[in-house]
């Protein structure tokens, strides 16, 4: 096979995976999910972390992180997500601007503003994740089993 796996390869491996069919896709979910967060060094460990709480499939979720964001797609997923950012939100933000916040950032300037700008930021996603794992456990509830 050679230095370079190829897509067809890792469709092949996410086709051979044994499992029941909805630890899988959420094992999936979990991973294609963790992946496009700003937790770059730790999406392996969260990933597995968070199918272990879910009881979905580990090895799935793990395959889809390395698939979804590795070497090659990293940086186009954070640019992206910088230019959507950038057209959401209500002020004008550049390069320049944003390598200067960054400089006060970690010289100790802006450490209040991080820190609000940080909790803010974990709202938002605890609010999703929430209503996430409720509409998840809702929808096991409706099948008969919870876990």
């Amino acid at each position: 096979m050679g230095m370079k796996p190829t897509p067809k390869y890792y469709y092949r491996r996410l086709q051979r995976l044994r499992g029941e069919p909805c630890a899988l896709a959420g094992g999936i979910a979990l991973g294609g999910y963790v992946s496009i967060t700003p937790t770059m060094p730790f999406h392996i460990l969260l990933i597995i972390f968070l199918t272990i709480i879910t009881r979905t499939s580990t090895v799935a979720g793990v395959l889809s992180g390395v698939m979804v964001c590795n070497p090659l797609t990293c940086v186009p997923i954070y640019y992206f997500s910088f230019q959507i950012g950038k057209m959401l939100m209500p002020y004008d933000m550049s390069w320049e601007t944003l390598s200067a916040s960054l400089a006060r950032i970690f010289a100790g300037e802006l450490f209040g503003d991080s820190l609000y700008i940080i909790r803010v930021q974990s709202c938002v996603g605890r609010n999703y994740w929430y209503f996430s794992v409720i509409a998840w456990a809702m929808r096991r509830l409706s099948k008969g089993f919870l876990w």
